[in-house]
């Protein structure tokens, strides 16, 4: 579609030009050669097989490999947290850095959906998934 507009434009642009000197012939003849390699790309990529994306990649963004690389990430930090506050690794402490960690996780969620805006139902339904799953871990 892309290709077919920018060759649409180009025509335009070419009758337009009008032939009064060399330089638009020149001109309209780069346009044409343009427009050729474009009705080539779109030829192209219409005959591209629409095959379904590997499983592989699928998998990789599924909500638990997903949250398990939020959480990952968000964990990561722990050891940090506890040398700046004493070293001492107690329930307290992991409560307090998951508190912490949480909101800040809650404030990414939340800032990625504002940047999306409005998602297609399943799209949603994963983020969700993954945001439970990332809590479920946090927990």
């Amino acid at each position: 579609m892309l290709a077919e507009s920018l060759s649409i434009i180009n025509r335009k642009a070419i009758s337009s030009i009008g032939q009064t000197d060399g330089l638009n012939l020149n001109l309209e003849q780069q346009l044409n050669e343009v427009n050729e390699k474009l009705k080539e790309k779109a030829l192209e990529l219409t005959n591209v097989e629409k095959s379904a994306p590997a499983q592989k990649d699928l998998d990789y963004f599924n909500a638990e490999n997903t949250a398990n690389r939020i959480y990952n990430f968000a964990t990561s930090f722990y050891e940090t947290f506890l040398e700046i506050g004493g070293n001492e690794d107690t329930q307290e402490k992991r409560q307090e850095y998951a508190d912490i960690i949480g909101e800040a996780v809650d404030e990414g969620f939340g800032s990625a959906l504002a940047i999306l805006g409005p998602l297609p139902e399943k799209v949603s339904n994963e983020v969700q998934n993954t945001h439970d799953i990332v809590f479920e871990k946090l927990n």
